[in-house]
């Protein structure tokens, strides 16, 4: 079997009394993320699998190795398992989960048996992916001609422990995910037709154990004229597990806000450019922040909208006249030649009666002594030309009068395939292939080339400190491989990397690859830190340490310490006065640092917020 091409997993346990649910719990690390995943359900192939279960248990030639591999170990007397649609919908759900990891534990990182409840009994899971119909991933799950620690499918499936199963199978980015759940003990869940369409299954996912976990933009920058609108991007929550197969998109509903609202303003699902200049959407979900440059473009002169005058240049339609179809001459049924009927007047030619006189001339019997002087006369056999599906053969000779063969033809060798080449190379979500076509045999080889995946920073942003910051680049394709630097795709950074700033890094695919991205990170200043509040007569004065690459300071207050902060204003102090506050009021104040250079501005991280009661 290519385990290069699909991968199976199983696992028998005996299931306690205990509650699954409550040991999902224990073994969750860090937070737990719902998400829906949209999946094309292969329920009628996936039952498929269920007749050539039972064929294989009650066949006279069930067997397994015994650990020693000396021996076959025979399966006797086994019953028929029963179809089980509560089982089938485990399976299904399971199925799901494989798409994220590849693993008898769950995304959630609870056990897979946690789906089962607290329904005592044995039970077995059989997994499995890259098989692309229900005979081969029985045949892979029978492991025929693998001995017995690679046997654990097969000893399930023989089992005389479970008599139930359901079987799922899912398909997601072009790939089968396949799940056999087998129990002891049947439901009472009637039976219910089998669903191939698309169904949006949620998954429970441990945020700890995610390899990529980001927001992403439909787009990377936004363009809209003054006066007109755009549609809004769609935001995606790319996710990947360490053990998973593929990054997984999740169209993630999200909140659009805009940075400038005097620029462009968000109307709905719609932006609206409202004057010429610069600004930034945001978008968050599950901590995530995604960010859409936004070029609001000054109106432009309409052009004319005058119908043109020119003359049409369609071709005519008007048909052909028909050729003649009468034919030029009728065929004779006349025969060429009549028989002719005249008598003959040839001579007779009947013997004479009359004796012969002359002498007899018969020859002699003696026997003649001369020997033979028979000569070859040589006749070419061509030589075959070899081809890459048929030997050749040399240039040869026989006698023509005789047939002894005078030069014997030599055996020549098939030639290799005359290859052909079509190269198709890889974009950022799409496929490429190899493909070679043999000129003479039409021999097809094709190789599919992976599709490039995610392409993601280590880091998004830096906070200022005076020093170069330059993030690493990580490229993967849809099987998780990580592209290689100057052999699939080329850099390249910006001058500087050193101020407050917005940095593009712009990524080239060469080799197996085309195209091309750009990602941006951010140098942002550093904290407000310090931050000391000294009440006044219904005042306060507020005192900060200067923050690293800050050009201003944005202040804020609020009555309540944890939300609804109220911009007061800039400064490019480290101080500054707050007055006409109440007599006795509790105040919170915090401090933004921001940097504002060549147009743009960049906002660095709140302080902590200070209490104040005003006397």
């Amino acid at each position: 079997m290519k385990r290069i091409i699909s991968m199976f997993l199983c696992l028998v346990l005996l299931l306690g009394t205990f509650s699954a649910a409550a040991v999902a719990a224990e073994q969750s690390d860090g937070g737990i993320l719902e998400v829906q995943i949209p999946l094309q359900y292969r329920q009628s192939e996936a039952r498929k699998v269920f007749d050539m279960i039972n064929d294989f248990r009650t066949n006279t030639d069930a067997w397994y190795w015994n650990e020693g591999d000396t021996a076959k170990v025979p399966v006797r007397g086994l019953k028929k398992l029963v179809y089980d649609y509560a089982l089938e919908q485990v399976a299904m759900q399971r199925a799901a989960e494989l798409v994220l990891q590849f693993s008898h534990d769950r995304p959630d990182q609870s056990d897979c048996f946690s789906l089962y409840g607290d329904k005592a009994g044995y039970a077995g899971e059989n997994i499995a992916f890259g098989q692309t119909s229900a005979a081969m991933v029985h045949e892979a799950w029978r492991e025929d001609n693998e001995p017995y620690d690679g046997q654990g499918h097969r000893r399930t499936m023989l089992s005389n422990n479970l008599n139930a199963v359901g079987i799922g199978c899912v398909e997601y980015g072009g790939r089968l995910y396949w799940v056999e759940a087998f129990h002891s003990a049947l439901s009472d869940q009637a039976q219910s037709a089998a669903f191939d369409g698309v169904k949006t299954v949620t998954v429970k996912v441990a945020t700890a154990k995610l390899d990529v976990f980001e927001l992403a933009a439909s787009v990377d920058s936004l363009e809209v004229q003054e006066g007109k609108r755009a549609a809004l991007p769609q935001a995606q929550l790319l996710l990947q597990m360490r053990d998973g197969l593929a990054t997984v998109k999740v169209a993630q509903p999200v909140t659009w806000t805009s940075s400038g609202d005097a620029t462009a303003k968000v109307e709905g699902d719609s932006l609206l450019g409202v004057k010429a200049g610069n600004c930034v959407l945001r978008a968050s979900a599950y901590n995530q922040t995604v960010e859409v440059p936004v070029t609001v473009v000054a109106s432009a002169v309409e052009p004319s909208t005058e119908p043109s005058t020119e003359p049409s240049t369609e071709p005519s339609t008007e048909p052909s006249a028909e050729p003649s179809t009468e034919p030029s001459a009728e065929p004779s049924t006349e025969p060429s030649i009549e028989p002719s009927t005249e008598p003959s007047t040839e001579p007779s030619t009947e013997p004479s009666t009359e004796p012969s006189t002359e002498p007899s001339t018969e020859p002699s019997t003696e026997p003649s002594t001369e020997p033979s002087t028979h000569v070859h006369q040589p006749k070419v056999l061509p030589p075959v030309t070899p081809t890459c599906v048929s030997t050749g053969l040399t240039t040869g000779s026989i006698c023509s009068v005789c047939g002894e063969v005078l030069t014997a033809q030599q055996i020549v060798p098939k030639t290799a395939h005359s290859f052909t080449t079509q190269f198709t190379k890889a974009q950022y979500h799409k496929t490429g292939k190899y493909l070679q076509v043999c000129s003479v045999c039409g021999l097809r080889s094709s190789k599919t080339i992976a599709r490039i995946e995610t392409i993601k920073l280590t880091a998004k942003s830096y906070i200022y400190d005076g020093n170069r910051h330059t993030p690493k680049v990580r490229v993967r394709d849809q099987d998780g491989k990580l592209l290689r630097r100057n052999t699939d795709y080329k850099l390249s950074y910006p001058a500087g990397r050193r101020q407050v700033g917005t940095y593009a890094i712009k990524i080239t695919f060469i080799g197996n690859y085309t195209g091309n991205r750009t990602l941006k990170y951010k140098i942002l200043p550093g904290k407000a830190a310090k931050l000391k509040a000294k009440p006044g007569q219904k005042s306060a004065v507020l005192s900060w340490k200067e923050a690293p690459g800050a050009t201003h300071y944005v202040v804020y207050y609020s009555q309540d310490k944890t939300s609804g902060y109220l911009k007061l204003g800039r400064t490019a102090k480290t101080e500054a006065t707050m007055l006409q506050l109440k007599s006795g009021g509790v105040y919170y104040f915090r401090v933004r640092p921001i940097t504002v250079r060549d147009g743009g501005q960049w906002n660095g991280a709140m302080s902590k917020p200070v209490k104040v009661v005003a006397k």
